[in-house]
């Protein structure tokens, strides 16, 4: 396979801060969170959510972090269905 088939064919770019910088997005959602500047956010809750995850050492503390990042993900769900973007699709696990 060459470089050029392995190259998107249409990419997303971004265009921000007055138009003196672009990046690319890797999806819609990448370019949303781009274009939106919530990159932060994201850091930010992605070390949250590690954080919780080390503290759990009863399953009464896992339903508890569980409820949380359920309430976080319907929030997610509606700002999406808001935007257009559909539902969002459950990753698949192995039984």
């Amino acid at each position: 396979m060459s470089n050029n088939s392995a190259k998107k064919k249409n990419p997303l770019y971004v265009v921000t801060n007055q138009g003196k910088d672009v990046q690319e997005a890797n999806g819609l959602l990448d370019m949303i969170v781009k274009k939106l500047g919530l990159e932060g956010v994201l850091e930010l809750l992605e070390g949250l959510v590690a954080s919780m995850m080390e503290m759990v050492t009863s399953y009464a503390m896992f339903i508890t972090i569980k409820s949380f990042l359920d309430n976080i993900i319907h929030q997610i769900e509606l700002i999406m269905a808001k935007l257009g973007l559909g539902p969002v699709v459950p990753l698949k696990t192995e039984a």
